[in-house]
């Protein structure tokens, strides 16, 4: 589909993962569906955009394709994996520091002592609630995929998985690659 008659809508049905939250503008068009394997696939470039309350110009807009797995057997935590040095990581410190309050209700960062690596590489953000949960799913493989395929960004909850690179649109050839490399 080239694109959908209402972002929000479509936007919806994924709402518990992280990327679908952020931004006051979004958009997805170029929307592919079909199955791999096991899984449903959606496959599409989502756009959002952060808009200046003073001066209702737009800041910071983020492009990317997103691939997005489905499996009703998955039962994963809600987590977030970014590499560091993210908007949202610095928009959350900002917050936190400047509303201490606040600091209780955004997602905490998970590090690894065994494996400093992928500490350094990706910010694994999660709830307060559920952080046993996500260091169960991160074991040793996961982690080494992970510190193997730097950028690469995953968020999941329940049973959905999705992959993007920041910023990154792909060209039809790279998209099944990247949906190999996602599942």
């Amino acid at each position: 589909m080239p694109h959908v008659e209402d972002d929000e809508a479509f936007l919806q049905r994924f709402s518990r993962l992280p990327l679908f939250t952020r931004g006051r503008t979004q958009n997805v068009w170029n929307i592919m569906k079909g199955r791999v394997q096991d899984f449903e696939v959606t496959v599409m470039e989502f756009r959002y955009s952060y808009n200046s309350s003073s001066t209702k110009s737009t800041g910071e807009v983020s492009t990317q394709t997103v691939v997005i797995l489905e499996l009703d057997l998955l039962n994963l935590p809600s987590f977030s994996l970014t590499p560091h040095k993210t908007s949202t990581e610095l928009g959350n410190k900002f917050f936190s520091t400047l509303i201490p309050a606040l600091a209780q209700f955004i997602p905490q960062d998970i590090n690894f002592d065994s494996y400093p690596l992928f500490s350094k590489l990706y910010l694994l953000q999660r709830t307060r609630k559920n952080e046993d949960a996500v260091r169960k799913l991160f074991n040793r493989d996961v982690i080494r995929y992970y510190e193997l395929q730097k950028g690469l960004c995953t968020d999941g909850a329940g049973s959905t998985i999705m992959c993007y690179s920041l910023d990154e649109q792909l060209g039809p050839e790279d998209i099944p690659p990247f949906i190999d490399q996602s599942i």
